[in-house]
């Protein structure tokens, strides 16, 4: 095993700190970390045990979810005891909203909504729940900034895809109204 040495900071450099290196073995950071280090002190320093028979990701994690990483790294098998200062710029969170229109035409009103975020290159990447209101509005708060391809997911009136949303750091994307699909639609021939 060696130390990987983390720096937390926010985009515009300040230091970050209470967040938590991790080390998980895929890019997202869906399964259990495998290992966690202690929060980033008051200059956003950190760092956490890695092993080095295998290839890993570092990142920091907010517990807040009040900011979420912009980048990671990947840290290949390799013999040393110790890291070089890596530093990972975190980004306010989002918010996506929209309209769910069902089939029949009428709001997706009072449902529990599913939503999953795709990275446009390394596939799924965060998973969210929230339920709708009297006229369909779903709100899924906070969400990861970038660029992902959407997927919702209303329990009873259907499915929607909505290709390359772009999610800002600290804003709300309004994606307005989103026609569900019902399962039989999307799996017609």
């Amino acid at each position: 095993s060696a130390v990987a040495h983390v720096l937390a900071c926010s985009q515009d450099g300040s230091p970050l700190p209470g967040m938590i290196p991790i080390v998980t073995v895929q890019p997202n950071a869906f399964q259990e970390p495998l290992a966690r280090g202690e929060l980033t002190d008051a200059r956003g320093r950190g760092s956490i045990v890695i092993p080095t028979d295998q290839t890993v990701y570092v990142r920091t994690w907010d517990p807040t979810l009040h900011y979420f990483a912009n980048n990671y790294f990947e840290v290949l098998p390799a013999e040393g005891s110790s890291t070089e200062e890596m530093a990972i710029t975190m980004l306010r969170a989002g918010c996506l909203a929209m309209t769910l229109i069902g089939a029949d035409g009428q709001p997706a009103a009072k449902q529990n909504t599913g939503l999953m975020m795709f990275h446009p290159y390394q596939g799924p990447w965060w998973p969210g729940e929230a339920d709708s209101d009297d006229q369909g509005h779903v709100r899924f708060a906070p969400v990861p900034p970038g660029n992902y391809n959407i997927k919702v997911k209303a329990i009873q009136s259907g499915m929607a895809d909505v290709a390359d949303v772009m999610i800002l750091p600290g804003e709300t994307v309004d994606l307005g109204m989103v026609r569900l699909q019902s399962s039989a639609e999307s799996t017609a021939p």
